[in-house]
């Protein structure tokens, strides 16, 4: 009898570890690239680009690009006027808008160090980074909109690639 016990227990327990992991499975996020950043928006950081149906993709179905850091600021790759600050539970956004009318928004701030209507320089730091959903990882939800519409992540690359580096500056030290 305890043999059988046994084992009836130790399927039920498989079957519940198999049921886990598809329930994982469906609510986790499929990485389609990532690129490796220095300086901006964070000291060092990893940039994520998720599978746009992912469930923290934004409402138009555009990938948000997150990026990662063990550091906790975040730092603006351009100047520009801060022209919002949202709070959005816990969490802050802060939009930011250039000379050319483009809207940078920087989601997933505990805290902000700017208010409506400054004068943000390049590598001004905007505030200090919330945790990730796992509370490993410092991140920053990036979206960039130009005319009113989001551009899509490879895009959002493009348009920082003139301010990122993937590699570290000569002599800089984290």
């Amino acid at each position: 009898m305890p043999v059988v016990s046994y084992m009836k227990n130790k399927k039920a327990c498989i079957l519940m570890m198999a049921g886990l992991l598809a329930a994982s499975a469906v609510f986790s996020q499929k990485i389609v690239d990532s690129v490796k950043v220095y300086g901006y928006p964070v000291r060092e950081g990893v940039i994520y680009q998720y599978e746009p149906r992912s469930v923290y993709a934004s409402l138009n179905s555009m990938p948000i690009m997150n990026v990662m850091s063990r550091y906790d600021s975040v730092f603006h790759f351009e100047e520009g006027t801060i022209s919002e600050i949202r709070q959005i539970d816990e969490v802050y956004a802060v939009f930011l808008e250039n000379k050319k009318k483009d809207i940078v928004v920087y989601s997933n701030l505990k805290s902000v160090n700017v208010k409506k209507g400054d004068k943000v320089k390049r590598g001004q730091c905007l505030g200090v980074l919330d945790k990730d959903y796992d509370d490993d990882l410092n991140q920053v939800d990036l979206l960039i909109f130009q005319k009113g519409k989001e551009i899509p992540y490879k895009k959002i690359l493009d348009y920082m690639r003139r301010n990122i580096s993937s590699a570290p500056r000569t002599g800089y030290t984290l």
